[in-house]
Order: structure tokens, then C-alpha cells, then sequence
């Protein structure tokens, strides 16, 4: 007689994954287990944005502390140079006030010599145009140095000359030379006496003649000193 032996199933050794995932978990640490880690994860955390802001603090002092440092390298340089200009300016203090009195100096000298006539000029050209039978035996001159603001045709002063020529004609001549100078007006013969005998036997006239002097003669050659 044969036995039949019924063999039992297997019971599977490993579980169906997807069975295995519906399970639920079940986390068995201790609750101080679970808020250390976290505490220790915030820590981290921190630590991590602590470092960069101390990173960037550090950043923006180097920065700044360049931007400083520039700063403060410019400002010395300018009051070096301020300074330096103080130093310079109080050397030079005293030419203002140079300048000032030399202006005033040539005011002053422009104001006592706005009357002045070149006598010595005048005469000079005098000698050059006085008719060859007329000398000049005196010169006198008088001026008037009172004038306010004189015009050109403004009389001055006058000069009186004394003299002798040959004959009459050779006095008219002379008349035709004072009326022909510029700034001369007014002639006026005074005088005319004969009767005097030159060196070669000729008659000699003597004559005195009067002339008004005009503003005409002035020089101006200190008016420049008045700008």
C-alpha cells in the first residue's frame, strides 16, 4: 500500500513590497531623542547664517574702511595744499599794499605835473623857426597852474618875449611865426623902438611882444599814470 504525502505550501519568505509600504511607521525614539536633533539641525542652520553675515560685516568694513582710508588721504592732501597757499599768501601779504601806494604815487604825480608845459621844447622850436634878421634878448613866462580841468583853448599863461630885428617886416615876419605856433594866442605887440644902431652900420628895431599861452601846450605825458 502506497502513502501519498502531501506536501505543504511554502509560506512565502518576503513580503509584497507594495504590501510592505502601506505599513505604517512607527518612530520609536524618545521624544528629548527627536528635539535634540532638531535643536542640533537649527544649529546648524544658524551657524551657516551667522557665518555669512559675519562674512559679509567683514566685506563691507574692508569696503568701507578703503573708502576711508582714501578719504583721508585726499583731505590731508588739501590741507597740505591749504597750508602750503596760507604760507604763500603770507609771504605776499605786502605786495597788495605795494601796489596800492605805487598807484597812489602815480596818481599824486600825474595830479602835481597835469600842468606841465616843456618850456625847453617850445623854445628849442622857437630857435628853429625865428626869422633870420630877429634874435630874442629875454623870455619871460608866467603860468597859472590853477586851472580846473582845462580845455585845449583854456589860457594857461602867457610869455613875453623881448627882442630886436632889422627892419618892420622882419617884426611882422616874427608875429607871422608866434601866430603860426600851436598854442599860442592873443599876440600883442607892446612895443617898437628904432633908432639903435647894429655892428654893420644898420638900424635896429627893438620890440616887445605878449602872447597867451592855451591849454594846447600841456605835455600830458603823465596822463597815463591817472588809468
Amino acid at each position: 500500500m502506497s502513502t501519498v504525502v502531501l506536501s505543504k505550501e511554502r509560506a512565502p519568505q518576503t513580503l509584497d513590497r507594495a504590501r510592505v509600504a502601506t505599513f505604517p511607521r512607527v518612530d520609536l525614539l524618545p521624544p528629548e531623542i527627536q528635539q535634540a536633533q532638531a535643536f542640533r539641525r537649527a544649529q546648524g542652520g544658524m551657524a551657516a547664517v551667522l557665518v555669512a553675515a559675519v562674512a559679509l560685516v567683514a566685506a563691507g568694513y574692508v569696503t568701507s574702511s578703503h573708502g576711508v582710508s582714501s578719504a583721508q588721504e585726499q583731505l590731508d592732501a588739501e590741507q597740505a595744499r591749504s597750508t602750503a597757499l596760507l604760507a604763500q599768501q603770507a609771504k605776499y601779504a605786502q605786495v597788495p599794499k605795494t601796489y596800492e601806494a605805487r598807484d597812489t604815487a602815480r596818481q599824486q604825480l600825474a595830479t602835481a605835473m597835469g600842468s606841465e608845459v616843456r618850456w625847453s621844447h617850445l623854445l628849442s622850436d622857437l630857435a628853429t623857426t625865428t626869422p633870420a634878421h630877429v634874435w630874442l634878448t629875454d623870455v619871460r613866462v608866467s603860468q597859472s597852474v590853477d586851472v580846473p580841468a582845462p580845455t585845449d583853448a583854456s589860457v594857461i599863461g602867457s610869455i613875453t618875449f623881448a627882442g630886436q630885428a632889422l627892419s618892420t617886416d622882419d617884426v611882422a615876419t616874427w608875429l607871422d611865426t608866434l601866430r603860426a605856433t600851436p598854442g599860442f594866442t592873443g599876440e600883442l605887440l607892446s612895443s617898437t623902438t628904432a633908432g639903435q644902431t647894429s655892428a654893420g652900420g644898420r638900424p635896429v628895431y627893438a620890440f616887445t611882444t605878449t602872447v597867451s599861452v592855451t591849454a594846447e601846450m600841456l605835455s600830458h605825458r603823465y596822463d597815463r599814470e591817472k588809468s
